[in-house]
């Protein structure tokens, strides 16, 4: 069945596969915004890998589909980055 999801991927892959010059596998989620209807609909397309924005710790169990990420503060001295990081580790895995 197509929908207008399945659709955008394709057609958005599609688009940037021709300006890259080489296949799409993967797919950074619009403003991080995902749930299992758009990673089911990803995985129907194929897709290898999606990133999220959200503050998760990535782990061998982790859907592949729905990456976390950590992004550190532009102006992070190494400490507040470390901190952050191992923040996040924590707490996605208490």
């Amino acid at each position: 069945m197509t929908n207008s999801l399945s659709v955008a991927l394709s057609d958005g892959r599609q688009g940037l596969a021709e300006i890259a010059g080489h296949p799409i596998d993967t797919i950074a989620y619009p403003h991080g915004q995902f749930d299992s209807r758009v990673v089911e609909a990803t995985r129907d397309q194929h897709f290898s890998i999606g990133v999220t924005t959200q503050k998760t710790a990535v782990t061998p169990d982790t859907d592949p589909l729905a990456l976390g990420r950590f992004v550190p503060a532009v102006d992070a001295s190494i400490d507040r980055f470390g901190f952050g990081l191992v923040y996040t580790l924590l707490k996605s895995h208490p």
